[in-house]
């Protein structure tokens, strides 16, 4: 089976990471490893100042990666509590006591509130969320693109 993308969603250090940020890329296999990051958290991990350029940051990913050619990283703005503002901004009645309790970092509301959006009568808030979030939207673009190649083969 031939793989087509892998996508990681790491906003934290593995646990006994030895203060590194691994980015798996021999999981890709055959493919590309798509990564959504927390841009806050990335770049501290790098040991790189908020100010830092996106392309700096990919640069710096790129070293720490064993396959650098095959990444494919997109940041959230600042992080997945910005991902939760964009939500609510977009839908400020969407289950707003999940929606507190998510942005306290309570990860089963925070899948209580993902698990809303993604149901299909919330399409415009995802389309909402996207333009919100560029880094979500580039990197629902880039797997549609992805498999769109594909099936044209």
């Amino acid at each position: 089976m031939r793989v087509l993308a892998t996508v990681l969603y790491e906003d934290s250090m593995r646990p006994n990471a030895g203060g590194c940020y691994p980015l798996h890329s021999l999981l890709a296999g055959s493919g590309s490893l798509y990564v959504l990051l927390d841009r806050d958290q990335i770049a501290r991990h790098l040991d790189l100042p908020p100010s830092a350029t996106d392309g700096r940051v990919v640069q710096a990913l790129g070293r720490k990666c064993n396959s650098p050619e095959k990444l494919r990283p997109f940041f959230l703005r600042p992080n997945t509590e910005g991902l939760l503002r964009s939500i609510q901004a977009c839908d400020p009645l969407l289950l707003p006591d999940s929606m507190e309790a998510a942005l306290k970092k309570r990860l089963n509301e925070r899948d209580i509130v993902f698990d809303e959006v993604r149901r299909a009568e919330r399409r415009s808030v995802r389309e909402c969320v996207r333009q919100a979030q560029p880094g979500l939207d580039g990197l629902a673009r880039a797997l549609a693109r992805s498999l769109s190649s594909e099936v044209t083969r």
